[in-house]
């Protein structure tokens, strides 16, 4: 049953679109919307809100790939903590009726399903992991809100355009869950950080490496948290580009991997200026040493902090929707390769480690 549209106004950062049952962010643009927000409470019309969404996000990449981000939230996951099987409640059944193929690829130590979710057929080759840590979620819940783009679940032509582009651009692989055994301890005891719950271990460093080797992706993407205890004040985001074997021993990997990392730089900076930095090195990412193993692969690594007034990742959860389908289009059209890699190489370094420890 459709409800009444209502918009409601709970700050310069709260604004929450209630539209035909389903509830939309209409802040992911961080209040750029400029000075003319009501008082907490106050109830907008339909036109204003449309008005206020416009002049928030316009017609730019971003402002397009965030609108997407809050037309296809998944309505079913609203915080960080969440069960392996809970995502999947949430994503095969959209994965399924799209047609995208859903594989079982492996058993994690208490021998949950890895599963992965195949989206595309075009020549370029992407694979993107995430929660190697059951506390890292922002990344995973963006993932479930990316399927339901793609599986157009509101049966709309808007972005058409753009959504036939990726899917026949890209081969994109999705391992949304590395670790379901530390997803499922942190959402049903209660961790605190992400490095709490079953850490990552053998069995599941093998499955991706065989997932991996099986596609032989062109980039991977791989997804994962600071930690929840990480300050708000510090990097919202943090990238890593991979530093493999000097060119063009790895077949130039490094510096399509610094072209695609300038690109989710740019998407990211533009929402959270001053925000964005880059690990200076590999080594800064011990945890993900046996993860990133293939330095043909054009590798970057996404670390999400936190945000103020942003518990739940929710905003994160955009941001990453907004950056991931910018840097798809970029991979499917080809233009990541005009991006200017400065944008990467000259965030500020952060030498913070990752959170996470495994064994």
């Amino acid at each position: 049953m459709h409800r009444k549209a209502r918009f409601v106004v709970a700050g310069a950062r709260a604004r929450v679109l209630l539209l035909c049952g389903s509830v939309a962010v209409v802040a992911a643009c961080a209040g750029r919307a400029g000075s003319s927000d009501s008082s907490d409470g106050a109830v907008l019309t339909a036109a204003d809100a449309a008005a206020a969404l416009e002049k928030c996000c316009g017609d730019s990449a971003v402002g397009v790939a965030l609108r997407i981000a809050s037309d296809y939230k998944e309505p079913s996951i609203t915080t960080r903590r969440f069960t392996a099987d809970q995502f999947w409640q949430a994503a095969q059944p959209m994965a399924e009726y799209a047609r995208f193929d859903v594989a079982t690829v492996g058993r994690s130590a208490q021998n949950r399903q890895l599963r992965t979710i195949t989206i595309g057929s075009g020549p370029t080759k992407v694979l993107v992991w995430s929660r190697m840590n059951g506390g890292e979620s922002a990344g995973t819940i963006a993932l479930a809100d990316i399927v339901r783009w793609f599986a157009n679940t509101r049966n709309e032509d808007r972005d058409i355009d753009l959504r036939e582009r990726l899917l026949s651009g890209l081969t994109i692989v999705l391992l949304p869950i590395l670790n379901p055994d530390s997803a499922d301890s942190v959402a049903t005891e209660g961790a605190l950080s992400a490095s709490e719950g079953a850490p990552l271990v053998e069995s599941e460093v093998r499955v991706l490496t065989a997932v991996r080797d099986k596609l032989q992706p062109h980039f991977d993407i791989g997804l994962v948290d600071r930690g929840a205890r990480a300050s708000a004040a510090a990097a919202a985001i943090t990238l890593l580009a991979q530093r493999g074997a000097p060119a063009p021993s790895n077949g130039g990997a490094d510096e399509r991997a610094q072209r695609a990392a300038a690109t989710l730089a740019k998407s990211f900076l533009t929402e959270l200026p001053g925000r964005v930095a880059r690990y200076a090195n590999a080594g800064d990412l011990p945890v993900l040493s046996k993860l990133i193993t293939d330095a043909s692969v054009s590798t970057v690594v996404v670390a999400s902090g936190n945000l103020e007034a942003d518990p739940q990742h929710q905003r994160l959860r955009s941001l990453h929707v907004a950056a991931l389908l910018s840097v798809f289009d970029a991979m499917a059209t080809g233009a990541y390769t005009g991006a200017n890699a400065a944008i990467y190489d000259q965030l500020p370094a952060s030498s913070a480690n990752i959170v996470p420890t495994s064994r």
